[in-house]
């Protein structure tokens, strides 16, 4: 299991996609709550009433595609480690190796996501060695 986080815009989608197209031979897939949202037209199309919902079927279809042997590249921001603790409980108990990239670059929301959205984001963040030191102290003791 691969888990890229990041700030909307830093290109978390797409370091996913490129990793997942190098795989080799078994299957991946790229996974997001974006992709909730993403119409039959391509539209996208956000709905903030939404959002748990999309974060739970990113989460549900992450489980049933590890289970089927396929490479998961999960793609949100995971601003926190609380965002990201039912993903390593899932690995942690089913025995999947866990890989955690955090996408630091700024290229731009492709989303159009409001600046004080951003703002919100860039303060809650957490910084990848907190998500990392957090995971070792609840699942290495």
């Amino acid at each position: 299991m691969n888990i890229v986080r990041g700030l909307p815009g830093s290109g978390k989608t797409t370091l996913a996609k490129g990793m997942a197209s190098v795989v080799g031979s078994h299957p991946a897939v790229v996974l997001s709550a974006d992709m909730y949202f993403h119409k039959n037209t391509g539209k996208y199309d956000f709905d903030r009433e939404k959002l748990y919902r999309a974060h739970n079927w990113c989460y549900e279809t992450t489980g049933i595609m590890l289970q089927d042997g396929v490479e998961v590249y999960a793609a949100n921001t995971f601003v926190s480690y609380d965002q990201i603790s039912d993903y390593f409980g899932y690995a942690v108990e089913h025995d999947f190796g866990i890989t955690l990239i955090t996408a630091n670059n700024d290229f731009g929301s492709v989303h159009d996501v409001p600046e004080e959205s951003m703002t919100r984001f860039r303060s809650r963040i957490q910084t990848h060695d907190h998500i990392v030191d957090r995971f070792n102290e609840v699942f290495n003791k």
